[in-house]
C-alpha cells in the first residue's frame, strides 16, 4: 500500500508538489496499514481471489462493517477505483423477489475513521453525516430505492438516495465488478461495470459541493457494508483513490502551492486560517505564518519557493488592515423575493414552515395575517410536538467592529410556554454539528403566550461574534413545542455588521 503518512516525506512531498502518486493505493488487502477497521470488517481470503479481499460484511444475518482511511485525505477533487464480489447470497427475498443483501457504500465523511452506521438497508451507511456515499445495493427497500441491483448517490447518512438508477445483472452474482467514481468539483460520476472495461457514459452523476457537504476539502475515505434479513459476503478486492484539496489561497492571494493534509491533523490551510483567528494584528498574522512555513519547510512538506509564496500572500492579505467596511449579512430577510432564498429550513415532528401571503391558515386557533412587512412573511405552525428551525449560515469576519440583529416577529402559542419545550429561541450554532455557541434570543417560562405584535426585535451581537470570529455558524430562529398549538411569524431580518 501507499498512503501518505508522517514517515513517508517523499510521499508527502509528492502530495504537495506533483501528486504523482495516489493517496490510498490497495492491489489488495494483504496489507491493510492506514486504514480502520470496524465492525465486521476484517481482511480474510475469499478462496476466488489470489490475495486477501477487504470482507466488510459476512454472510450472516444483520451483519456490518466499515473501513476508512484512518487520516484524512484530499477531496475537493478525485477519482477513485475499487473492485468488489458478492457471494453466497441468501435470506428472505425482497420486494423484487430475490434474495441477498444488503449492499455496500464507498463513503467519504468527516465523522471519523471509526465511523459505521445503521446495519440491514442502511447499509451501515445510514446515520454518518457529514458524508457522501455511493450505494451499491442489493436489496429492494420498495419506494426509497431502485429495484433490487441499483446505484445511489446519498447525503449525510440518508440511504433515501438523491439520486439513484436501477443497473442491470446483479451484484451478488458472485462476479467481479468495477466502480469508477469521479469528482470534479462541482459534478460526482459514478461508472458501473462487470467486464473491467469503463464504460464511457457515467451510469449516475450528480451535481454537488461535497466541501461545502463535508465542510471541508479533507475528510475519511471508505466502505460500508451490512445485511440484514437476507445476507452474502461482501468483499472488496482492490482500490486507489487519487484527490486533491485545492491550492492554498489567503484573502483571494492564490498562493499556487496546493494544499495537503497534514498527517495527525487537517488542512495545512486550516493552520493558517487558524493563524488569522488567533492574531490580532495584521503583524501577528504574518509571523504567525511565517512560523508555520517554516517549519513546514524543515519538515519537508513546502519547498523553499513555495515556502516564499506562502508568505508573500500573507503579507498582502488584507486582515485587520484596510478601512471598516458596513454590509448585511442577511440574505432575502424580508422574504420578498417570493420563496426562501437563502435560508435553511428544517423540520422534526409535526410541523412546517410556509411562506405567508395573507392567505395561509395555520393549524389550530390562529386566524390568517397580513405580513409584517411587504407581501410576504415565514410562518412555522404545528399540531404536535416538533422543532422547526430557519437558518442563514454566517462567515464572522475577522475583525468584528460592530454588529446588530434586527428581526420582527409574532409569537402565537395556546399553551403556555415552558423553557426550552414550548419555547421560541434564537440562537447561533456550529455549522457542522449544529451545536449551541450562543443564545441570542429566548422565550422564557412566565411570559405571555400570545404576544401578535408584530414585535420588533434588536440584539447587539458584537462581542459574541467577536468571539467566533473566523468561524463559519448558523443563525437559527427555532420554534420548539411540546403541545399544541404553536404559531410563529418571522419577517425583516437583519443583520448589519461594521468590519473589517
Amino acid at each position: 500500500m501507499q498512503f501518505r503518512r508522517a514517515a513517508s516525506i517523499a510521499a508527502l512531498m509528492c502530495l504537495v508538489c506533483t501528486g504523482a502518486l495516489a493517496q490510498v493505493n490497495f492491489p489488495d488487502f494483504s496489507n491493510t496499514s492506514g486504514l480502520t477497521l470496524n465492525g465486521s470488517a476484517a481482511a480474510v481470503s475469499n478462496g476466488i481471489d489470489p490475495a486477501r479481499v477487504l470482507r466488510l460484511a459476512r454472510q450472516v444475518l444483520f451483519d456490518g462493517g466499515s473501513a476508512f482511511t484512518s487520516e484524512k485525505v484530499c477531496l475537493a477533487t478525485f477519482s477513485s477505483f475499487f473492485e468488489f464480489r458478492i457471494t453466497n447470497p441468501g435470506g428472505l427475498p425482497d420486494a423484487s423477489g430475490q434474495s441477498g443483501a444488503d449492499g455496500l457504500t464507498f463513503t467519504v465523511q468527516r465523522a471519523g475513521p471509526t465511523a459505521l452506521g445503521l446495519l440491514g438497508g442502511s447499509l451501515g451507511y445510514g446515520g454518518i453525516a457529514p458524508s457522501v456515499a455511493v450505494e451499491i445495493d442489493t436489496w429492494d427497500n420498495g419506494f426509497i430505492d431502485a429495484g433490487t441491483n441499483h446505484v445511489g448517490i446519498d447525503v449525510n447518512g440518508n440511504v433515501n438516495s438523491a439520486a439513484k438508477i436501477a443497473v442491470p445483472g446483479r451484484f451478488d452474482d458472485g462476479n467481479l465488478w468495477s466502480v469508477w467514481i469521479d469528482y470534479n468539483g462541482s459534478v460526482l460520476e459514478v461508472r458501473v461495470s462487470n467486464t473491467g472495461v469503463r464504460p464511457a457514459a457515467p451510469t449516475l452523476s450528480l451535481a454537488i459541493d461535497i466541501p461545502a457537504t463535508l465542510g471541508s476539502s479533507a475528510g475519511f475515505a471508505g466502505f460500508t457494508a451490512a445485511t440484514g434479513a437476507a445476507f452474502g459476503n461482501h468483499d472488496i478486492v482492490s482500490w486507489t483513490l487519487d484527490g486533491r484539496c485545492g491550492n492554498v489561497t489567503i484573502a483571494g492571494c492564490n498562493t499556487g502551492v496546493e494544499d495537503f493534509v497534514v498527517p495527525g491533523d487537517d488542512l495545512f490551510s486550516g493552520q493558517i486560517r487558524a493563524c488569522a483567528i488567533q492574531a490580532t494584528t495584521h503583524g501577528e498574522f504574518v509571523s504567525c505564518v511565517a512560523a508555520l512555513t517554516n517549519d513546514s519547510h524543515k519538515d519537508g512538506f513546502i519547498t523553499g519557493k513555495q515556502k516564499g509564496a506562502i508568505q508573500s500572500c500573507a503579507a498582502r492579505a488584507p486582515y485587520y488592515t484596510g478601512p471598516v467596511k458596513t454590509a448585511e449579512f442577511i440574505v432575502n430577510g424580508d422574504f420578498e423575493t417570493g420563496n426562501t432564498a437563502g435560508w435553511t429550513l428544517t423540520t422534526t415532528g409535526s410541523g412546517a414552515w410556509t411562506l405567508n401571503n395573507g392567505s395561509f391558515d395555520p393549524r389550530g386557533p390562529a386566524l390568517p395575517l397580513p405580513p409584517i412587512g411587504g407581501a410576504f412573511d415565514l410562518v412555522s405552525d404545528q399540531s404536535g410536538p416538533q422543532l422547526d428551525r430557519a437558518m442563514q449560515k454566517l462567515e464572522v469576519p475577522l475583525d468584528v467592529r460592530g454588529a446588530t440583529l434586527t428581526w420582527s416577529d409574532r409569537v402565537r402559542s395556546y399553551a403556555a410556554l415552558v423553557d426550552p419545550g414550548q419555547e421560541y429561541r434564537v440562537v447561533i450554532r456550529a455549522a457542522l454539528t449544529l451545536a449551541p455557541l450562543v443564545e441570542v434570543f429566548s422565550t422564557n417560562a412566565g411570559d405571555a403566550a400570545l404576544q401578535q405584535g408584530p414585535n420588533l426585535r434588536s440584539v447587539d451581537l458584537t462581542t459574541a461574534l467577536q468571539g467566533l470570529k473566523g468561524q463559519t455558524v448558523f443563525l437559527s430562529f427555532e420554534q420548539q413545542a411540546q403541545v399544541f398549538f404553536f404559531t410563529l411569524t418571522l419577517d425583516d431580518v437583519s443583520l448589519v455588521m461594521k468590519f473589517r
